[in-house]
This record gives structure tokens, sequence and C-alpha cells, in this order.
């Protein structure tokens, strides 16, 4: 018996005619797109609400800052200022990428488009990456004599960073498809991007982001003369570097052959690592060029900082085309081929059974189950008793 050279198709669905993996679920692919309806809809709000409020004694004046993602006021009996807030151009941006897309998978392209789908899980990162930094950045210095109040836009925020998050990971469980051929070149080069996007951002969040001066300034803190400032700011972007990096690491040692959500997951440390440097930087915009401080020309964690920006946008950029590019059904061979001059089975042949061992050429025939009548040989005896028939004989 000929032997078929594919896989078993009792062992899995290779040898059953189907493609690997399948398509991309579509009842996960519009809770996805739900879920990023939802983070941009809150990110929009927590653009008009207040991130925080500021009030402290000042000789003998209430000074009160309030701060929002478009503006910092600073409000006393006597006067009223307000300077720009470019916060609210990085919530902006992430807002409209997540509702565009969420528009997209609801109206059910992820189910179809495997580009519609790595979309949605890059704008679930840039929401979760804007909206913890926009967090981490709120929460207030301990200084004396100020007291701080949270405002409703930091907890709309928070709640939608949160929801971001669970978008991602149902837009990775969605995606069910099979890994196309290895492509070691790329994901070695996505994953050397992802690797100095990390080193960089983690470097730049310790050094200065002002010239040295009056003021000085990093991600985790100010110094104003001999007063020291703390900042949270350089969380967000330590978070962002680790996962990139860790990401990196998968790609580095091949498991984007074996899965495809590697490549998910580069997209998500790509777009996290993008969203987290450009609001820093914008964020580090406002103290560089703001009136309320004189502070001198950059320093080098601002210029690492917007390194880290353009390399995550590299690496995010090369994920995206390997998430999107499609997967080939595997080809497997037909019946065997007849060669001319090979014999063919007669038509009403009967077919041996699997497993059923076939007799080589000049090997003895077994034995009818009753003897032959060859003709002039005498038959049987009528008393001679009649042979028991074999079982299956009429």
């Amino acid at each position: 018996m000929t032997s078929f050279p594919g896989p078993d198709p009792l062992q899995n669905s290779y040898g059953s005619g189907r493609p690997p993996g399948g398509p991309p679920n579509s009842a996960l692919s519009r809770v996805t797109g739900g879920l990023l309806a939802l983070t941009g809809s809150l990110l929009l709000l927590a653009l008009l609400l207040p991130l925080q409020i500021q009030t402290a004694p000042l000789l003998g004046d209430k000074f009160e800052v309030r701060t929002t993602a478009w503006q910092l006021r600073y409000t006393s009996e006597n006067r009223v200022k307000s300077i720009l807030n470019w916060l609210g151009l990085p919530l902006t941006l992430a807002a409209l990428a997540t509702l565009v897309t969420a528009v997209l998978l609801l109206a059910g392209l992820g189910a179809r488009s495997r580009a519609v789908g790595s979309l949605g899980i890059l704008s679930a990162a840039l929401g979760s990456g804007v909206a913890l930094t926009v967090v981490v950045g709120v929460i207030p210095p301990e200084v004396p004599g100020m007291v701080y109040e949270y405002g409703p836009g930091f907890w709309i925020s928070a709640f939608a960073m949160v929801v971001a998050v669970v978008a991602a990971v149902t837009g990775l469980i969605a995606d069910r498809s099979a890994p196309g051929p290895a492509n070691r070149a790329r994901d070695a080069a996505t994953g050397g991007l992802l690797v100095l996007t990390g080193t960089t951002a983690i470097t730049g969040s310790f050094l200065r982001m002002s010239a040295p001066g009056t003021i000085e300034f990093t991600t985790w803190g100010m110094k104003y003369l001999d007063q020291t400032m703390s900042s949270r700011q350089g969380l967000a972007l330590v978070v962002s570097g680790a996962v990139a990096l860790v990401v990196a690491l998968l790609l580095l040692v091949g498991l984007a052959s074996r899965t495809t959500r590697i490549h998910g997951l580069a997209i998500i440390a790509g777009g996290l690592s993008l969203a987290t440097a450009v609001t820093v930087i914008l964020d580090a915009w406002n103290d560089l060029t703001g009136d309320s401080l004189a502070i001198g020309d950059s320093g080098p964690g601002f210029w690492l900082l917007v390194l880290a920006a353009l390399l995550s946008l590299a690496a995010t950029a090369i994920a995206l085309l390997a998430n999107s590019a499609t997967t080939p059904a595997p080809q497997f061979p037909g019946p065997a081929q007849q060669y001319p001059g090979q014999p063919q089975p007669y038509a009403g042949q009967p077919q041996p059974y699997a497993g059923q061992q076939q007799p080589y050429p000049g090997q003895p025939q077994p034995y009818p189950a009753q003897p032959q009548q060859y003709p002039g040989q005498a038959g049987p005896y009528p008393s001679q008793p009649q042979p028991y028939p074999h079982p299956g004989q009429p």
C-alpha cells in the first residue's frame, strides 16, 4: 500500500484540508472594538475636565493652579494667568486613533483583515501608554504647604488606561492565525530596534531634561536652588522600556516562528514606548518653553527620548508589516501518481484494507476454503458427508 507522506489527519488539522489556525475571532474582534470605543470616549472626556488642582497660601493670598490637558491656569486674588499645556495633543491623537479603529472593528472588518486587527492592538497600546504617562505625571510631589486634589480627569484617565490594556489583551486573543514562513532577519531587526528603544528610554529618564541652570529637572524630579521636588513620570518610561526589552528577547530567540502573537506583542511594545516617550517629550516642552519657568536649552535626556520615540516608531512599523502579512495555506501532496507502464488495478478487484499485508511476487497464494473441481474429475460420492460451509460462503 502506498504510504501517505503528509501529516496524520487524526492527529492534527493539517491533514484535514483546513489551514492551521483560523480566521480572527469575530466576536472577540467586536469586543475589542467596543473597548476601544470606550477608551476613546474616556480620553476625550478627560480632555475637558481638570486633572489636578493645587492650592496654597502665598503671602496672605490664596494661590491656585488648575491643570487640564490643554491649560495650566494660575489664579490669585489679583491675577489670573493661563499657559498652554501640550498634554492635550497626545490625548487627542490617542482618542482619535482608538475611535477610528473601534469603528472598523465593530463593522466586522477585524475578522476579515489581519491589518485591521493589528491596528486595533496598536491603538490600544497608544491609548494605554498616553493614559499611563498622564496619570503618573499628575501624581503630585511632596511640597510643604501645598494642598493637592485629584480632578475628575485624573480618574477618568486611569480608568481609560485599564480599559485600553484589556482591549490590547482581547485583540491579541482574537488573532488565531498560524505563523507564516520564518523571517529571522525581520524579527532580528524588530528585536534590535526594541532593545535600543528600551535602553534609550530608561537611560533618558534619569538624565537631565534641561541644561544646567537655576532650575534643573528630570522625569524623576525637579531641583530649584536648594529645593527638590519629586516626580513619577519616569515610571512610565521604565515600564514601557522593560516591556520593549522583554518582547525583544522573545523575538531574538525565534519564538515568532511558532506563534503570531509575538508580533502582536511587538506592536504593543512599540506603541507603548512611542506613546510614553512622545507624551513625556511634550510635557517637558511645557517646562522648557513656558513663561512660568526660565529654563535654558534642553538637556541630553530630552534628546535621548526623541531618539527613543523614533526607534519605537520604526520597530512598530516593522511589527505591523509582520503581523499583517497573510499566511498561505499549507500544500500537501495528493494521491500517488501512476507512472507509465505501471500495472493498473482491475475494475472489480477488491481493494485491500488499511494495514493488510500484500503478497509479494512469487509468494504462494492462500488456498480457497473448498478445493476447486477440475474438468473430468470425479465428484464426491453421494454418501460422502458434505463439507461444512466456510464462514462467509453462501
